[in-house]
């Protein structure tokens, strides 16, 4: 009976250390949120064009719908992170974001996060992939998507945007500086559909 306390005592104290060695794994969140500004020196709108816009919710391809971080390592299979996660739903971040870098153009005379009676163009968006990429040599952050602008009262598509944007990871390959990536990509792609939409009005097509 003795020699069974002192082999579950050195069974405990051996757990115990070994617990105490490993790194505590937690979950991790990352948001999508960048400190870039619109060049609006280069977008050269001095004055609003009058109109007001609405912006529809982003819509998200459902393999990417919710807080899971996808990793594609093979051409057809998507696995997802254990213990990182996006901070809130990429439709509710990525809305945000394009939201804010078209606030911050000012080439619409409003700019809201709803469709109204008083809403002349609706901007939608809509994201197909977005996801981390390894291969054998490299890592990669990927965002695949498209823009529209919306002429309400008709419901006619007036300019549309796709995109495919692949960054390679580099120097740093941290979950951190993919999340940093993932919002510049959409970021960048945002700034580009509000210069094509300055263009449009601009410059009319025939």
């Amino acid at each position: 009976m003795k020699r069974l306390q002192i082999m579950t005592l050195g069974l405990g104290l051996l757990f115990l250390c070994q617990c105490g060695s490993r790194t505590t794994l937690v979950r991790k969140y990352y948001t999508m949120e960048t400190d870039a500004q619109v060049d609006v020196d280069l977008l050269n709108v001095p004055v609003p064009f009058l109109i007001n816009a609405g912006f529809a919710a982003v819509k998200i391809n459902e393999p990417y719908q919710d807080a899971r971080i996808a990793l594609r390592s093979r051409s057809n299979e998507l696995v997802y992170y254990f213990y990182h996660y996006w901070a809130d739903k990429p439709a509710a971040m990525t809305s945000r974001l394009i939201h804010e870098t078209f606030l911050q153009s000012g080439v619409f005379k409003t700019c809201t996060r709803t469709v109204s009676e008083s809403t002349d163009v609706v901007i939608k968006s809509e994201i197909t992939t977005l996801e981390r990429i390894r291969t054998k040599k490299n890592e990669y952050a990927r965002v695949a998507g498209c823009f529209h602008m919306i002429y309400k009262p008709t419901n006619t598509e007036m300019l549309t945007y796709p995109f495919d944007r692949r960054h390679e990871l580099r120097k740093v390959k941290t979950m951190n500086a993919f999340a940093q990536t993932i919002s510049k990509i959409i970021f960048d792609e945002s700034e580009e559909f509000v210069f094509r939409v300055a263009d449009y009005f601009q410059y009319p097509p025939d």
